[in-house]
């Protein structure tokens, strides 16, 4: 699914034309991450009469394509965090390091359990 995003200068492109041109720039390691690259957002089932929760995300790429840079936003900043995705090849494994607007940090690894989903550990 492509979503439009308007520029100030007037231009607008779709978030998968602009996903398929980063992911052109991501190590070779990386590019199993192509299909996250864009803006995505998640509406979070609450209960009746609660007020809705909504992420916003942002993934891109970073340092000359060797790292991929997540910024996500909970409720309009809420709560937020930012994380950054690489290819660790000491442990030879996909790795971030996760930082909250609730003033932690946590580092994990990444796992691809098929060609477009993963789990985070």
């Amino acid at each position: 699914m492509a979503t439009n995003v308007a520029f100030a200068n007037g231009q607008s492109k779709s978030t998968s034309e602009t996903a398929t041109k980063e992911a052109a720039g991501l190590v070779k390691e990386l590019k199993v991450l192509e299909p996250y690259l864009g803006a995505w957002q998640a509406n979070f089932a609450v209960q009746e009469g609660q007020a809705p929760v909504l992420d916003v995300s942002k993934w891109e790429r970073a340092l000359n394509g060797t790292t991929v840079r997540t910024v996500h936003s909970i409720n309009d900043g809420m709560y937020g965090g930012e994380s950054l995705i690489f290819f660790d090849k000491s442990k030879n494994s996909i790795v971030f390091y996760y930082f909250a607007t609730a003033g932690f940090y946590t580092q994990g690894y990444m796992e691809m359990i098929s060609d477009n989903s993963f789990v985070a550990y």
